[in-house]
C-alpha cells in the first residue's frame, strides 16, 4: 500500500502535481489550506474549494485532517491566529461547516498517528478526564475517540489557555498547536506510534526528533513530501 501525506497547504496548488506525478493508494492533507502571506486569499478559498472537491470524488482515497489555520474559521471561535482573513472568514466558515464531516483531527495508518501538531500525553488525559462517563468512551480506537471529540466538542482543539509559551511549545498543547519540541517529551502514551506532524515549517522532511517526522515541506524553493509504501519511509520532491 503506498500512502502519501503532503504538509501544510496555505493556498498552494502544489498537490495537484504531486497527484499527477504519483499512483497512490490514499494520500493525507495535513491541515492548514487556508492563511498564506503570499497567495492572494481569493485564490487560497478557491484551491480550498478544489480540495474539498477532489476529496468527494475519492473518499475511500482522501484524508484530509484539520489544521489551526482552519480551525479559527470554524462558526463560534473567538480566538484569530496570524494570516487571519476577516473579509473572507464568512465564506471559509460557511465552507468548512457546509463540509465539516469530510475532515478529522488525526488518522492512523498502521503503526503512524497522523495529525496537524501532533498529540501529548497531557493534553489527552486532560480531555479524555471530560468524557470518563460519556457514551462515546466505548471507542477504544485512538483515532475514533480523538475524531468523536473533535466533531462535538472542537473547543479543546484551540490554544491552550495560559499556555507557557506564545508559538505553542507547550505540552498542554492541542494537536492543532503543539510544536515538536514540546511534543518530543510528551508522547510516552503513544510511544508505539511515530507521529507524522507539520505545522512547523521545514527546509526538507525529517526526524529531528526521536518518533515523530516532520512534513511541513511544500514551501519554495524545494518542495518535498512523504511517501509511505509497504511501511518504507521515502521522501517525494516536486
Amino acid at each position: 500500500m503506498k500512502v502519501i501525506i503532503l504538509g501544510d497547504i496555505h493556498g498552494r496548488t502544489l498537490w495537484k502535481k504531486v497527484i499527477e506525478k504519483e499512483n497512490y493508494d490514499k494520500i493525507i492533507f495535513i491541515g492548514d489550506y487556508m492563511d498564506s502571506f503570499d497567495v492572494p486569499g481569493v485564490d487560497q478559498l478557491s484551491n480550498f474549494k478544489e480540495i474539498i472537491k477532489f476529496k468527494k470524488d475519492n473518499m475511500e482515497k482522501v484524508v484530509l485532517l484539520f489544521g489551526n489555520h482552519d480551525y479559527h474559521y470554524l462558526p463560534g471561535i473567538k480566538e484569530h491566529y496570524s494570516g487571519y482573513q476577516p473579509y473572507l472568514s464568512f465564506d471559509i466558515g460557511q465552507l468548512i461547516e457546509d463540509n465539516k464531516h469530510l475532515f478529522c483531527a488525526c488518522y492512523i495508518h498502521n503503526n503512524f498517528l497522523i495529525s496537524h501538531a501532533g498529540i501529548t500525553d497531557t493534553w489527552y488525559k486532560e480531555v479524555n478526564k471530560s468524557f470518563e462517563e460519556k457514551y462515546w468512551e466505548v471507542y477504544e480506537d485512538l483515532d475514533k475517540k480523538i475524531n468523536i471529540w473533535f466533531k462535538f466538542y472542537p473547543q479543546f482543539f484551540g490554544f491552550a489557555p495560559n499556555s507557557l509559551d506564545p508559538y505553542g511549545n507547550d505540552v498542554r498543547q492541542s494537536p492543532f498547536w503543539v510544536r515538536p519540541q514540546a511534543l518530543s517529551k510528551n508522547k510516552n502514551k503513544f510511544k508505539d506510534y511515530i507521529q507524522i506532524v507539520g505545522h512547523t515549517q521545514q527546509r526538507g522532511v525529517n526526524q529531528k526528533y526521536k518518533g515523530i517526522i516532520l512534513v511541513d515541506t511544500l514551501c519554495e524553493p524545494q518542495p518535498e513530501y512523504l511517501i509511505i509504501e509497504n511501511d518504507i519511509i521515502k521522501i517525494g520532491k516536486i
